[in-house]
């Protein structure tokens, strides 16, 4: 009898194994996360342009399990046409943030900066804030479009968010906080 022997089963095994991988890959992609490719460099150094990033779905049921700290995706609609957003969380609920030229504050707590390297036409420090650590980028000068002062005090369900590359990150200094509800993922 023809095709009855081992070659058969090692087809079938295979076969099988390769529906279950794209099963896996379906429920992940539908119900945990998915890569995404970072388009610019507003969260640079860590995370540069054309860098792959695991996006944890809805990862929050509630705004206070939010970290300082923690990189998150989030929705926001300008003129019309949503875009998602890709930054990390400096301020909580409840909080007062001060951003002067350079200078962050959170409830009249300077973060703390220690100068790493220059790279790229930016100095990179490594900032500490609330616990959180993490680098950031200063270029040569604050673009126009971005503040140089903002100080907002965050409702209970508002977070206030910025790039690292701080120079370069349209973020809360220019469009406020952002509401709980837009958050969509987090960077895993």
């Amino acid at each position: 009898m023809a095709g009855t022997g081992p070659g058969r089963w090692l087809g079938l095994m295979a076969a099988g194994l390769a529906v279950v991988v794209v099963a896996c890959i379906v429920v992940v992609r539908l119900f945990v996360g998915w890569f995404v490719v970072i388009p610019q460099n507003g969260m640079y150094p860590g995370i540069p342009a054309g860098t792959f990033i695991f996006e944890r779905f809805h990862p929050y049921a509630d705004v206070r399990q939010i970290a300082r700290g923690d990189v998150v995706a989030f929705l926001r609609v300008e003129n019309g046409q949503s875009y998602k957003y890709i930054w990390r969380v400096v301020g909580l609920p409840g909080e007062t943030v001060t951003v002067d030229a350079d200078a962050l504050s959170v409830n009249g707590s300077k973060a703390v900066r220690d100068k790493l390297r220059s790279q790229a036409g930016a100095d990179i420090y490594r900032e500490s804030l609330g616990g959180a650590v993490y680098e950031v980028a200063l270029g040569p000068k604050l673009p126009p479009e971005i503040p140089r002062s903002v100080t907002v005090t965050m409702a209970d369900d508002e977070l206030f968010v910025m790039g690292d590359n701080r120079h370069g990150a349209i973020d809360s200094r220019t469009f406020g906080p952002i509401p709980f509800r837009s958050i969509v993922a987090r960077k895993w």
